[in-house]
């Protein structure tokens, strides 16, 4: 039984958006094209994050012909006797809402998720931590009690001397003042800011750039619209051969072709940027395709990598630290095939050691 003591701290800063810093930065036009199925990169980005840790089916045992779809990859590995079971049933054992450590009913591949679309977008996250003491099989240990997501617009990395590393919360006037969530029940003002400590906040950033895919390919996404739009207005045309509306008469005077080849170009540019699959729209070269789709996996594992080695360092490392534990402590995950399978069995393909059914069965790995 898992018992939650009085030391364990509170929520610290305050998870509301500030729409108003969101819009100043930037940041909601990002979010904007990033949730744009249409004319933005929400297919892009969904791409690389529901194919992370994706659910996979189960066979129930005492139920044949059932299963159930789990997220069954991870593992907290040490040498700390008794340590491993202990942990990984208090990361991993939330079957509701209400007794996940994760926000929003997250199980950890869902939170990982979610940190990896941030940084597509925003190019950063911030998760808070809260640290409490937790009993479990009758011992008490320092543990994560919470994770949260902290709204990037309001959040600041702070490093000091020596490499020392702090965040800072802090709300634009105009949303402390206007919002009555930043009052407590007697109608007195909380404090605009919060200063966190380094153990409190899990910070995620673009390893390979410092912009976001989202942000390097903003400028396409306008061409994107105008392309369909110009679709319409050609097939409008088309079909009411008398009408004279200047636009819809402009379409009937250009190549479909021209456009979409313009089209496709700025497609494969957005592809590129996030390392993603085209669309199947698109059309390249046989090995062209084989070579982004062999890209898109290396990708996924680039990205599982980073966002585990960060859990692995920020929150596991306080852990042990905070408990005084001798032994290295560490979240694993299996179940994909790593880099170097991937750069073979492309190799393979290009000598021509394997042919296209091999090929596709291969590529249906995870």
């Amino acid at each position: 039984m898992q018992k939650h003591s009085s030391k364990a701290q509170s929520s610290k800063g305050f998870k509301q958006p500030d729409y108003f810093l969101n819009f100043v930065k930037g940041y909601s036009q990002l979010e904007r094209v990033a949730g744009d199925v249409n004319f933005g990169c929400r297919s892009e980005i969904e791409g690389i994050t529901e194919s992370l840790f994706p659910s996979r089916a189960r066979p129930v045992d005492d139920r044949p012909g059932y299963v159930t779809y789990e997220h069954d990859y991870f593992t907290i590995k040490t040498e700390v006797a008794g340590l491993p079971d202990i942990l990984n049933r208090h990361f991993f054992s939330g079957l509701v809402a209400r007794d996940n450590l994760f926000s929003f009913g997250y199980n950890i591949a869902g939170y990982l998720a979610w940190a990896c679309r941030e940084v597509l977008t925003l190019n950063k996250c911030f998760c808070g931590v809260d640290w409490g003491e937790v009993e479990l099989k009758g011992k008490k240990l320092i543990l994560p009690v919470y994770f949260n997501f902290l709204p990037t617009e309001t959040m600041k990395r702070v490093s000091g001397i020596g490499g020392s590393v702090t965040y800072q919360q802090k709300y634009s006037w105009l949303t402390y003042l206007t919002n009555n969530r930043f009052r407590d029940w007697e109608g007195q003002l909380k404090p605009r800011k919060y200063e966190f400590d380094r153990d409190e906040v899990l910070y995620y950033e673009n390893p390979l750039s410092k912009r976001s895919p989202v942000q390097k390919t903003l400028g396409y996404y306008p061409s994107i619209k105008k392309f369909w739009m110009f679709g319409i207005k050609q097939g409008k045309g088309s079909n009411e051969p008398t009408e004279r509306y200047l636009p819809i008469e402009f379409t009937r005077y250009t190549n479909y072709k021209k456009e979409k080849r313009k089209h496709d170009i700025i497609k494969g540019e957005i592809g590129y940027a996030f390392k993603s699959l085209l669309s199947q729209d698109v059309a390249v070269t046989t090995y062209y395709d084989v070579y982004t789709v062999i890209r898109y996996k290396k990708t996924l594992n680039d990205w599982r990598k980073y966002l585990v080695d960060q859990f692995n360092k920020q929150v596991l490392e306080t852990l042990r630290a905070k408990n005084n534990f001798d032994h290295e402590i560490k979240l694993e995950y299996s179940g994909f095939l790593p880099n170097e399978g991937w750069d073979k069995i492309f190799a393979d393909y290009t000598a021509g050691r394997i042919g296209w059914d091999v090929l596709l069965k291969e590529l249906k790995q995870p």
